[in-house]
């Protein structure tokens, strides 16, 4: 997505430098969220972008496993409620 923007001229590479950075150090909460909504989506995306660079394995907490167990434990009693992708789509939220 975000380089979609960069593309269509949303956004500039050193816009998102400069929010990344501003003045060469890195940026506090509380100057990220003086940031436009539009920019602080980018930054997000530029910190998501690095981490999958990240080489190094980063585990799950334990917690993720617990709710995946449960969802399949619902699965295997028949408990569930499973949805289509159109019912879901027509469901009221």
């Amino acid at each position: 997505m975000r380089n979609d923007m960069l593309k269509n001229g949303a956004h500039t590479a050193p816009e998102v430098q400069r929010t990344l950075h501003p003045k060469g150090k890195p940026m506090m909460i509380t100057e990220i969220k003086s940031l436009p909504v539009s920019e602080r989506i980018i930054l997000m995306e530029e910190i998501w972008d690095s981490l999958c660079d990240e080489h190094e394995q980063v585990q799950s907490p334990l917690w993720h496993q617990e709710i995946l167990n449960d969802r399949l434990a619902l699965l295997n009693s028949k408990q569930a409620t499973l949805l289509s992708l159109q019912e879901l789509k027509n469901t009221n939220r």
